[in-house]
């Protein structure tokens, strides 16, 4: 059975750039300076809400960023990045139609609740094998003149192109995982395994193993290396001076992980999943639990507001509580 790769690859992207240190560090080198320069990171957060309609859900993925802007801290800024690992540019309505979708069902909630309406930048993001013909500005895709275009509805997106992107640079980024991590998405189709090797050679600076690991299952994963040619690939690092303990753990720890050909939605969101279950089930035993508030926790993608869920669930009077640990 062939593999579903747009959803390894969805899945990847959104988990890499879903922490929030990677998510300020791909901002600072995706977006312009100035618009940059005017956000309040102290409240960067993820809107894990679908703003697609729900014949769309399953082929859509997209990641919301909010904040807040210095200059103006009432008001809701966003920033929409749409990940794409293929494109069809013999059809570039697909695209602005998905963004202006995100946008309108954003805002209209916004007027529908009679708020201010929120602020929403869209950033495409692409990692694909073929070239980016798309134009950035919806009005460009109609064949009209430009006094015509002037009058009608229009909007533009930022586009990250990892194809020869000179930010994507160990002397740019300092932040480890975000540059393995791009540096996976940008090399994916490439025959070689250059930058397998190159991530590798950083195995002493990750912080946090797991996310080694997690970026090698993925490589592994699309690329169909099994251990055999893992080992194949990456035996001449043991003989470059590389540290072989380390090499040796690395490779320990992928064979008592699990298997390389797993399923990297599983790697990703295993954890994340159990917690889940095990908060519904809790939750059933104790107060009963209807099918609404089972679908706001199957949507929480946040493992540390599932664990505050599970820990004052023990001790909570009501599931009320409980649900407040998931806003």
């Amino acid at each position: 059975m062939k593999k579903d790769l747009t959803n390894i690859h969805n899945n990847f992207f959104l988990h890499l750039l879903s922490k929030k240190q990677n998510a300020i560090d791909f901002l600072k080198i995706s977006i312009p300076k100035e618009v940059f320069d005017q956000i309040d990171f102290d409240f960067l957060d993820f809107d894990m809400q679908s703003h697609v309609l729900p014949n769309l859900k399953s082929t859509i993925k997209d990641l919301v960023i909010k904040t807040k802007l210095k200059s103006k801290k009432e008001l809701d800024f966003y920033l929409l990045i749409e990940h794409k690992s293929s494109i069809d540019n013999s059809n570039p309505k697909d695209l602005f139609i998905q963004i202006f979708k995100y946008i309108f069902n954003i805002i209209f909630e916004d007027y529908k609740k009679k708020k201010e309406l929120r602020v929403v930048i869209p950033l495409v993001f692409y990692h694909g094998k073929n070239e980016w013909k798309i134009p950035t500005n919806f009005s460009d895709i109609f064949n009209i003149d430009n006094f015509l275009k002037q009058h009608i509805i229009d909007f533009n997106y930022i586009l990250f192109n990892t194809k020869d992107n000179p930010n994507i640079n160990k002397e740019v980024i300092k932040n480890i995982h975000l540059y393995s991590g791009l540096i996976a998405l940008k090399t994916i189709y490439d025959e070689e395994y250059k930058s397998l090797l190159e991530i590798i050679r950083l195995f002493n600076q990750f912080k946090n193993r797991e996310e080694l690991e997690i970026i090698i299952y993925y490589i592994s994963l699309v690329k169909n290396i099994d251990e055999n040619k893992f080992k194949e690939i990456t035996k001449h690092l043991l003989d470059e001076g590389n540290e072989e303990a380390s090499m040796v753990t690395f490779l320990d720890a992928i064979k008592t992980k699990g298997k390389i050909e797993g399923k990297i939605e599983g790697k990703i969101e295993g954890k994340m999943e159990k917690q889940r279950q095990t908060l519904i089930r809790q939750l059933s035993k104790k107060f009963g639990i209807t099918e609404e508030e089972k679908e706001i926790i199957n949507n929480c993608s946040d493992g540390e507001k599932l664990d505050n869920a599970l820990d004052e669930i023990l001790f909570a009077d009501s599931k009320y509580k409980v649900f407040h640990c998931l806003d």
